[in-house]
C-alpha cells in the first residue's frame, strides 16, 4: 500500500500483519497489543498513535517517524535489522527494548524514554534532544559523537560504554561521574 492516510482507523487484530506500507501516514490510530509481525513500513509516519505492547517480530521499520505516540513495552529487538531507521518526536517510550539495534543518526526529540534498554546498541551520532532518560539502560552501547547536551536523568557508565566525542552539557558531564560518588562544588 502506497501513499495512504489512515486517520482514526480501527484495524482488525491481524489486519496489518505481513503487509507492506510505503509513504503512508497513520494518524490517531490505536495499535495497542496488535501484531504487526512481518509487516514493512517504509518512509511512514505514525502521528498521535498508541503502539503500546505491539508485537513487531520480523517487522521492518525503514525511515519511520513517530510523533506524539505512546510506545510502551515494544520489543524492537524482534524487528528486522535490515535498513532499520526510526525517529521519535514528543513520544512516550517506556519499557521498550532496543538491544543490539544499529540506530546510527537516530533522533529522539522531546521524548520521555523511561526504563528502556539500549544495551549493545550502536547509537553513533544519535541525538537525544530534551529527552528524559530516567532508569534507561546503556550497557556496552556505542554513543560516539552522540548529542546528549539537552538530555537529562540519564545514568551512563563511561567505563561500560563508548562515549568517544559524545557531546554533553557541563551538568551532563558531571552526571557521568555518579558512580564514583564524588562531591563536586
Amino acid at each position: 500500500m502506497d501513499n495512504l492516510t489512515f486517520d482514526k482507523y480501527t484495524f482488525a487484530t491481524d489486519e496489518l500483519s505481513g503487509k507492506e506500507f510505503s509513504e503512508c501516514t497513520f494518524s490517531n490510530c490505536n495499535f495497542s497489543g496488535m501484531r504487526l509481525s512481518g509487516s514493512v513500513f517504509m518512509e511512514c509516519r505514525f502521528e498521535n498513535c498508541n503502539l503500546s505492547l505491539c508485537q513487531v517480530v520480523g517487522t521492518g521499520f525503514q525511515q519511520v517517524h513517530f510523533s506524539d505516540c505512546k510506545l510502551s513495552g515494544v520489543d524492537f529487538t524482534a524487528s528486522r535489522d535490515f535498513l532499520f531507521s526510526v525517529q521519535f518526536s514528543r513520544c512516550i517510550i517506556e519499557y521498550a527494548l532496543f538491544s543490539r539495534k544499529k540506530m546510527k543518526k537516530s533522533h529522539f526529540s522531546d521524548c520521555r524514554i523511561c526504563e528502556c534498554d539500549f544495551a549493545d546498541c550502536d547509537l553513533t551520532e544519535a541525538v537525544f534532544s530534551h529527552c528524559d532518560l530516567s532508569r534507561t539502560a546503556f550497557y556496552h552501547t556505542t554513543l560516539s559523537k552522540a548529542d546528549m547536551r539537552t538530555a537529562f536523568n540519564f545514568h551512563i557508565d563511561p567505563e561500560e560504554n563508548n562515549l568517544k566525542q559524545a557531546l554533553f552539557s557541563p551538568e551532563g558531564a558531571i552526571a557521568l561521574l555518579q558512580k564514583y560518588k564524588l562531591v563536586i562544588g
